[in-house]
């Protein structure tokens, strides 16, 4: 970017690249794919990362748990209060492999213990 552009052009060009998604020191970039399976794979989810939220279904979430917990349903059928790291995996652009988001907290947590 040059420092003519506009405000409007800064915009469009993030508009156009996505926002990214953060939480708890992790950082996922726009574009990602996401998964979560539940009940030992009797219940699996899909969606993305998109503007800076995790989207299924057509719905947006602000925290993998929130998402967990509207989507996943215990065997009363009830929404269950799941902690989402522990569910969620992330494939970023590009790549073939599924990162479990608890590797990624685990990882920024011991980054910023290190500083």
């Amino acid at each position: 970017m040059t420092a003519a552009m506009t405000k409007i052009q800064i915009g469009e060009a993030i508009q156009a690249n996505g926002l990214a998604w953060t939480g708890e020191g992790v950082t996922i970039p726009h574009g990602s794919d996401a998964k979560m399976s539940y009940m030992r794979g009797q219940q699996n989810f899909f969606g993305c990362f998109l503007n800076g939220k995790l989207v299924v279904d057509g719905r947006q979430f602000d925290t993998l748990s929130q998402a967990a917990s509207a989507l996943a349903r215990n065997r009363r059928g009830r929404a269950p209060n799941l902690n989402g790291w522990a569910y969620w995996h992330v494939r970023f652009p590009g790549s073939e492999d599924w990162i479990p988001m608890a590797a990624l907290k685990t990882a920024a947590e011991q980054q910023h213990g290190d500083e």
